[in-house]
């Protein structure tokens, strides 16, 4: 397997997109990354197992909300700023698989859905999209050739990996990376699925269940009772907020008694009085308008006819007069000579008949009054009608309203007046506004409380999930045993088989190693043999020169057992065939009676492993995991991040020139330019096939990836 690209998008420090080649060569194994400290050499590493495991990166089954929480700790900040959110990483792996090589694309896009974060997961296969089933199958087969728990193997931290090997278990990671490389971890996963069946008609074990239950249900209560804590506090929060919003409620009434008035309240009046003033002015106009122009007529109103009647009489004698001038009798006299016989008669009649028919009906005042124009007639006219439509009741009533209007102004103007000083409505004030501060501070106490019992609900719902699955286990073992009888019989089969395939790989573990050690360690007598116990532990041992007396004072003062641990199973051996002998008993009697105290034996003394300087154990561990990956024969990438750490000057020539080079057929190397300085940059040039140099900008904490490393060619 071959990591042939890597893509971060708004990833940590890495802004946008970046793109990482790490495609090698034949020859040219090795990937150069440069950067100082705080450069972003560590995110690729979290980019890498995050593309490839997703949730199982962190420990978790499957997807979650602790999940998320760490993905939206390494999305950079930029892209919340960003109308389109864009974020995600993805890596590109060539498999070979017996003769096929298949390029594989897997892709982990993020995204907010209602200030969540989603995670689109997309696997591709020679640019194929898989559906779920294949994607669910590719998954089984990726963890079959890297599985998550041995990840770390790979991914060498100079700094960090001496720390495996100072604790007592660094057996069992040894011995589950050897299984796992070398293909025996199938025989050892059929072993431990065998005895997880017979581990529960174990009696051991099945106490160990019912502890297990029964630790998870402490758990439990222990997080119960602070979730209980936390809602007690939650009530108090909120009776502390509806204590503040009583007393706020008490002192507004206090202050009202007191003749205050709220700024509210005030504002309110105000805004009041401003209205009423505007209607009061409306009616003012309209009132002032009838009294300056209608009223005069609206006293007389009962003498309207009488006008009307003057008018009219006044009008028709104007038309009387004017017809009595334009038309005589003499003219219409004339008018009929010679149409009748009768001229004079007809002429008088007819005047008199004209006369008559204009001639006024008789009024109280036969003379004219008024003598109005045309104009002055219109327009009394529509004053007369304009009073005639007065509805004295709406004056009457508008009069009225205004006076209500001032009356309520007067009111509130007094109200206001007659208020609390300044300095008592500041007191009041700053009272309920010191409550009302009090009850934001509360509300934001609670929204933390309430964020609080949310996860520690979601914690005793992961609690009790395991718990219902320990519970499960009991039942199942009381129901299936007969099962676990076979599964017993298995389990010793497979134990078998892994003891038999341990025994040449242990073998071949000691030699390899001791082989590596002397190609990268340049000291004749730092580690001179090495015995692996079945359970993958370590005794190492260095070439010693003993005298007798020494064998005897060194028996004197510990025992022969304490004795025979210290020298190990081959010097043992030695003293076997120098004194023929073939066990301890016989040994024990011959060291006893030699008196030959000069003669000095070749043999070897233990050491052990913590008692190494830092240096020296990061060179045998380097050592070992090169002897690992040459026994499994498998080609996996190899990371590794300050190759140097604790390694001296002397060492690290070594290393670069047979170490990195014959390693893996991907070494990607992290390093500052303290650590592969320009002398081992040259060393190790003839087998880069890619550089790249990580640059990072302090001020925004932004990452900018260039091609190259810290040293121009000359």
């Amino acid at each position: 397997m071959q990591i042939t690209k890597l893509v971060l998008e708004n990833f940590s420090s890495y802004e946008s997109e970046n793109v990482f080649d790490f495609t090698t060569k034949n020859g040219k194994p090795i990937v150069l990354i440069g950067g100082q400290n705080g450069a972003g050499k560590t995110s690729l590493f979290t980019a890498i197992k995050i593309a490839l495991y997703g949730s199982l990166a962190f420990g978790y089954s499957a997807d979650n909300s602790f999940y998320f929480r760490k993905i939206k700790s390494f999305i950079n900040y930029k892209a919340f700023q960003s109308e389109n959110f864009i974020s995600g990483v993805s890596i590109d792996l060539k498999i070979k698989n017996e003769r096929d090589v298949k390029l594989y694309t897997i892709s982990r896009k993020w995204s907010m859905v209602d200030k969540k974060i989603i995670e689109n997961y997309q696997v591709f296969e020679n640019g194929i999209l898989f559906n779920e089933s294949e994607r669910n199958f590719f998954e089984s087969y990726l963890k079959s050739l890297v599985p998550p728990d041995l990840f770390d193997f790979f991914l060498f931290d100079g700094e960090e990996v001496g720390n495996i090997f100072s604790s007592d278990n660094y057996n069992k990671y040894v011995k589950n990376s050897m299984l796992t490389m070398c293909g025996i971890d199938v025989f050892s996963i059929i072993q431990s699925f065998c005895k997880s069946y017979v581990s529960r008609t174990n009696k051991v074990d099945n106490e160990y269940l019912l502890i297990t239950y029964h630790h998870l249900e402490e758990e439990i209560f222990i997080k119960q009772a602070k979730l209980d804590a936390q809602k007690s506090g939650l009530e108090n929060f909120q009776k502390q907020i509806d204590s503040y919003a009583v007393l706020i409620e008490q002192k507004e009434r206090e202050f009202l008694r007191a003749g205050g008035i709220l700024k509210e309240k005030v504002q309110q009046m105000e805004d009041e009085v401003d209205s009423l003033t505007k209607k009061r002015e409306v009616l003012s106009r309209q009132i002032k308008a009838f009294f300056e122009n209608m009223m005069p007529f609206y006293l007389v109103k009962s003498l309207i006819p009488q006008i009307e009647n003057q008018i009219n009489f006044e009008e028709k004698q104007s038309i009387f007069e004017y017809v009595s001038y334009m038309v005589s009798q003499d003219f219409i006299r004339k008018s009929l000579e010679g149409k009748t016989d009768n001229t004079e008669y007809l002429s008088e009649h007819l005047y008199n008949s004209i006369l008559d028919k204009l001639r006024p009906a008789k009024s109280k005042s036969t003379n004219i009054i008024l003598d109005l124009s045309k104009d002055d007639h219109i327009r009394i006219e529509q004053m007369m009608t304009s009073i005639e439509d007065v509805d004295a009741k709406k004056i009457i009533k508008k009069i009225k309203q205004k006076e209500s209007y001032t009356a309520r102004i007067i009111s509130i103007n007094q109200h206001i007046r007659e208020s609390l000083s300044q300095e008592d409505t500041k007191k009041y004030v700053d009272e309920i506004e010191d409550a009302k501060s009090k009850i934001e501070s509360l509300q934001i106490a609670r929204y933390e409380a309430e964020q609080d019992i949310a996860e520690l609900k979601a914690e005793i719902d992961i609690l009790r999930h395991e718990q219902q699955t320990v519970y499960k286990d009991i039942v199942e073992n009381a129901q299936n045993k007969h099962v676990y009888e076979l599964s017993s019989s298995i389990s010793q089969i497979m134990g078998k088989l892994i003891d038999e395939k341990c025994v040449d790989i242990r073998k071949q573990l000691a030699k390899k190693t001791i082989e590596n050690l002397k190609r990268i360690y340049r000291k004749e007598n730092l580690i001179s043999i090495i015995d692996v116990t079945e359970d993958f532990k370590f005794n190492l041992y260095q070439s010693q020169f003993f005298t007798l007396t020494e064998i005897k004072s060194l028996v004197s003062n510990i025992g022969y057992n304490e004795f025979y641990k210290v020298i190990g199973e081959k010097s043992k051996k030695i003293l076997y065939d120098y004194f023929k002998v073939f066990d301890n008993v016989s040994l024990n009697m011959s060291i006893e009676m030699c008196s030959d105290y000069d003669h000095t034996f070749d043999l070897y003394k233990r050491i052990d492993l913590t008692v190494l300087s830092k240096g020296e154990r990061q060179i045998f561990i380097l050592a070992l995991y090169w002897s690992i990956i040459q026994i499994s024969g498998k080609k996996i990438p190899f990371i590794i991040d300050t190759p140097y750490a604790r390694i001296d000057a002397n060492h690290r020539e070594e290393i670069s020139r047979k170490f990195f080079p014959g390693i893996s057929s991907q070494v990607i190397i992290l390093s500052t330019d303290e650590e592969i300085t320009k002398e081992y940059y040259d060393i190790i040039k003839p087998f880069i096939s890619k550089e790249y140099l990580l640059r990072n900008d302090k001020s925004e904490n932004k990452t900018t990836v260039e091609r190259g490393y810290f040293f121009k060619e000359d």
